[in-house]
């Protein structure tokens, strides 16, 4: 028993203490797409994680800003896609919150590896 408990302390001390990291960015990209009026699109994320010991906690939301043809749209890989050549002339804005990303990651070191 008096062996186990210095090899738990150690176990223990080789563990990094709990982090918090955010971090943002923002893209901006603007193009015709084919059409005579250009589609300006911005976007920004914010995360934030958590690591504790092997695991890694995650959380993100983006907010989108689009200026441009009401019939150009943003499609699922955040390319614009063309919907219908008919529509208004004039430009539309969309913008507002996407969707949140939640994500959990656990790290497995293998026995026998040093990091």
């Amino acid at each position: 028993m008096l062996l186990a408990m210095p090899a738990c302390a150690m176990a223990q001390d080789d563990q990094p203490g709990d982090t918090i990291t955010f971090s943002t960015g923002i893209d901006y990209s603007s193009g015709r797409y084919t059409q005579p009026q250009s589609t300006d699109i911005m976007v920004g994320l914010s995360s934030i994680a958590l690591t504790t010991g092997a695991w890694r906690f995650s959380a993100s939301m983006p907010y989108l800003n689009i200026v441009g043809p009401p019939y150009v749209v943003v499609g699922p890989t955040g390319d614009p896609i063309l919907v219908t050549q008919k529509g208004a002339a004039n430009s539309t804005i969309r913008d507002g919150w996407g969707d949140v990303n939640l994500g959990a990651t656990y790290t497995w070191q293998p026995f026998g590896l040093d990091s």
